[in-house]
């Protein structure tokens, strides 16, 4: 019996061992810091396309509005 028990017992960890998992825990987290998660580019693509929606919505108001005020006989005072 005594030998099945000390066959589950843990070994503590050595300094050398603990530096290595910390070096790959600090890699890991480098790397999610630099690549983002999913959640962080979708949030990215999502605020780019509202954007060029924005810009887009701008450029095309502008230059409708000389047809539009042509079909509606608006004054320059009504197209600002």
């Amino acid at each position: 019996m005594g030998s099945d028990a000390t066959a589950f017992e843990t070994q503590p960890l050595t300094t050398k061992d603990a530096h290595r998992n910390k070096q790959q825990h600090d890699h890991e987290h480098d790397l999610s810091l630099v690549l983002g998660t999913w959640d962080t580019w979708a949030l990215i693509l999502i605020a780019f396309a509202a954007i060029t929606i924005c810009y887009a919505d701008r450029s095309n108001i502008s230059t409708a509005i000389i047809p539009m005020s042509q079909d509606h006989n608006w004054s320059n005072g009504t197209q600002v």
